[in-house]
């Protein structure tokens, strides 16, 4: 049995192990903690690439272009490139209607088009065979997603004072030679000019972060502070995220 893979926008089924490359997320129009039924409508998430700032994530969706099957039969090309939170894929179970389980054969239909697995490659087809039918494998729940927030201020805040490790940047996995004390300097500071523009100026374990503007500012403190858990990871810049890193397409 053959896992659905993706690498970039290309959709194939070549090897039996799982990868990262097999890891889809299935995006339904229901309410979270609802199981999924026979019928219902759902969007095939996959993971495309990533830059610096973000995953980029893409929904399996048919094309227009036609392709030919091995056996002369006609059929339409597959790619990771719509949406990932628009559902278009009805799943349906074999057995009728009734809640999806885990081991339940299921096809998965959009516009009178299946989806398929033909010579390794995902496509799309007029009518249903074994090419479309799929093994519903439903694992343990996976551990929750990093979750946090960036936000952008208004001009003025020029300083920033933190207690948590420093004076340098810290990650999980490289933070032994941060001690843990309070320290302070200017927001510009905290960037690290790496050759290449990329993630950088994190503070691990962070119990509060204090953002500063002038004395005589009416408000002139933003003061975050972790509770539960104790610290998080912060960081401040005078750049947007975004601008650490050039897109999809690198320059060598």
């Amino acid at each position: 049995n053959r896992h659905l893979d993706v690498e970039s926008t290309v959709v194939r089924a070549r090897w039996n192990d799982m990868g990262e490359w097999q890891s889809l997320t299935m995006n339904a129009a229901k309410e979270p903690g609802q199981q999924l039924e026979h019928g219902d409508k759902i969007a095939l998430q996959a993971t495309t690439g990533k830059t610096e700032a973000e995953l980029l994530l893409h929904g399996i969706v048919p094309t227009a272009e036609s392709v030919a099957l091995p056996d002369g039969e006609s059929a339409f090309s597959v790619e990771a490139s719509g949406d990932p939170r628009t559902p278009c894929w009805r799943i349906l179970r074999k057995e009728g209607v009734g809640k999806l389980k885990s081991g339940d054969k299921v096809s998965l239909e959009t516009d009178g088009k299946f989806l398929a697995v033909s010579d390794e490659n995902a496509v799309a087809v007029d009518k249903e065979s074994s090419l479309t039918e799929f093994t519903l494998d439903i694992k343990d729940q996976s551990a929750p997603m990093r979750i946090g927030f960036t936000t952008t201020l208004v001009d003025g805040f020029e300083d920033v004072e933190w207690f948590g490790r420093g004076p340098h940047e810290s990650y999980v996995d490289r933070h032994a030679s941060a001690r843990v004390s309070l320290h302070r300097g200017s927001i510009l500071e905290q960037t690290v000019k790496y050759v290449r523009p990329q993630e950088n100026g994190n503070k691990f374990q962070t119990r509060w972060m204090a953002l500063k503007r002038k004395q005589s500012d009416a408000c002139n403190m933003l003061f975050i502070a972790a509770k539960d858990p104790p610290s998080l990871e912060m960081q401040c810049h005078r750049y947007d995220l975004a601008d650490f890193d050039g897109g999809e397409e690198k320059a060598t």
